[in-house]
């Protein structure tokens, strides 16, 4: 009897823990040629970077041609162009195709139309606590609950450079660690990022 008990307590637990927790993913649309997003800049970075939540997220940066793209023939725009212009276009125009909004009762509109925006696990920073999209919204808090929602999957990647750093070789595994339900397809993206780039943008 107490062996049957012991061994429905550890089955039990692992159902509770069967899932697994998750690592965050922030995405901010910013611009070049974006004044307010250079005012926000830094203190997202700030948030972002803290020893607090580097844990619980990481981000990407896409430099989108809002207001307008940057003439230079090397800018972050122009020399990454054909991805950026797929992660916030509308699926009219050839792009992923997010749905946002500004606040929780404006209309939708479909792709990225305005900078800065942030966008938290594909959906929008309020539906963590934020009180709207921008990257000025988010803090700590909001960082903790979206980290906070447990995943169906593990994900776990190793990867080797070659010796001339031309060349990464990903290997990467995905694991069900809870029942889940799919109405479509189960689609995997990976994204290479930059941390620090340097260049003379003048």
């Amino acid at each position: 009897m107490r062996l049957c008990l012991l061994f429905f307590l550890i089955f039990l637990r692992l159902i509770i823990n069967g899932q697994s927790p998750r690592l965050s993913l922030y995405e901010e649309f910013t611009g070049e040629n974006c004044a307010p997003c250079a005012a926000i800049n830094p203190g997202l970075d700030a948030i972002l970077t803290s020893a607090t939540n580097t844990p619980l997220i990481t981000f990407i940066k896409w430099m989108v041609p809002l207001p307008t793209a940057s003439t230079n023939t090397w800018s972050l725009y122009q020399t990454n162009k054909s991805d950026i212009d797929w992660r916030h276009k509308s699926g009219a125009n050839g792009g992923y195709n997010y749905s946002t909004q500004l606040t929780q009762t404006s209309t939708p509109v479909n792709g990225i139309t305005t900078v800065p925006m942030g966008i938290l696990d594909g959906k929008h920073q309020w539906s963590f606590g934020a009180s709207n999209d921008n990257p000025s919204s988010l803090n700590s808090g909001i960082i903790s609950a979206a980290q906070s929602q447990t995943s169906a999957f593990s994900v776990s990647m190793s990867s080797t450079w070659d010796v001339t750093y031309s060349a990464l070789n990903l290997s990467v595994t995905i694991l069900a660690t809870a029942n889940f339900t799919s109405t479509g397809l189960l689609v995997f993206r990976t994204v290479m990022v930059e941390n620090e780039i340097n260049f003379n943008y003048f």
